[in-house]
């Protein structure tokens, strides 16, 4: 018998966290290959909703695990999808020429921007978790660049152009998001390949060579532009909080909704990325020590040091087993 667990009270999940991570359901549940299936032909789609037969003819086409379903089963794995907030029903009416038509379409459903979200993600990770990423270090000297740009701009008399700002910071923060992933991605496939204590020789040998000057050459250049970085970011602290303010007024977005949605508790907006003090905070902190615990090149400079001695400690462990096992011998 399937084991269900306890919804939480509304008090207890106040912020919404259960609800969220339900969502992640999907990926483990025993139909996992068909539900991935099913949300992959949702994810395809731009505000679109579909109804089963429209669903089952796609799955059909593409093949796959779940090209088999019939329509019931496929109705089933729907609505499990909308339980736990993957999809939702649509609210489109339907327009039908006979009553079949309108039994067929009757049931129609679009994807949810967490359950996006989530597939997104889910395929990401499918396409390249055991792949080596590289570092995007030649973003770095871009977002250096950039910073030096804008802050030259922004002390001038006058200031600098709104819209000009704008773009800029954006570009900034952009770029500063994919290489700080890159970042992550590589040193996690880095402490993977050294947890490995199956390496022989020729093994360990081929990923020193291929990873111990990569991870020297990023830290050598993260340690390079990084108090350049800072000291740019130090340079325009004072006139951020104006900035802002004035890209605020410039380009409202969805900051400014209409009077008649305020207090709306459903309606959350995420800004873009540098439109906060706390997004230059975290770009702050990721190249200085503002909280006194480290700064991300702190933490890039350890991990640098635990790579370079876990690479060490492997080859004194291939040496030690080279001089224990004995050479083979033919006999004749």
């Amino acid at each position: 018998m399937e084991e269900r667990s306890q919804e939480p009270s509304p008090e207890a999940d106040h912020d919404g966290a259960w609800q969220r991570l339900t969502a992640y359901a999907y990926l483990s549940a025993p139909e996992r290959l068909e539900h991935v299936a099913i949300m992959r032909v949702f994810c395809r789609t731009l505000l679109a909703d579909m109804a089963a037969p429209d669903v089952l003819a796609k799955l059909a086409d593409s093949g796959g695990p779940a090209a088999g379903l019939d329509a019931e089963t496929l109705t089933v794995r729907l609505e499990q999808l909308v339980r736990w907030g993957n999809l939702l029903r649509s609210s489109h009416a339907v327009t039908a020429s006979s009553i079949t038509e309108y039994q067929r379409g009757r049931s129609r459903y679009q994807l949810t921007k967490l359950g996006e979200r989530i597939q997104r993600d889910a395929d990401e990770v499918l396409a390249g978790a055991d792949a080596a990423r590289e570092v995007s270090s030649e973003l770095l000297a871009l977002v250096e660049r950039g910073l030096r740009e804008l802050t030259g701009l922004v002390q001038r008399p006058g200031g600098v152009e709104p819209q000009d700002a704008l773009e800029r910071v954006s570009t900034v923060f952009v770029q500063f998001t994919e290489f700080a992933d890159s970042v992550r991605d590589f040193y996690a496939y880095l402490g993977q390949v050294l947890a490995r204590y199956d390496l022989d020789g020729a093994e360990y040998q081929g990923f020193k060579e291929l990873l111990l000057d990569y991870v020297e050459a990023i830290t050598e250049d993260v340690a390079f532009r990084a108090p350049r970085i800072a000291a740019f970011l130090n340079g325009l602290w004072p006139q951020l909080p104006d900035l802002l303010n004035r890209l605020n007024a410039h380009a409202r977005g969805l900051s400014g909704p209409s009077p008649a949605l305020e207090g709306q508790s459903e309606l959350r907006v995420q800004r873009s990325r540098g439109r906060e003090m706390t997004d230059w905070e975290g770009l702050l902190g990721w190249f200085t020590d503002v909280e006194g615990q480290g700064s991300q090149v702190d933490q890039l400079r350890d991990a640098t040091l635990r790579a370079l001695q876990s690479l060490l400690a492997n080859a004194k462990r291939c040496r030690r087993r080279a001089n224990r096992d004995p050479p083979s011998t033919v006999e004749n």
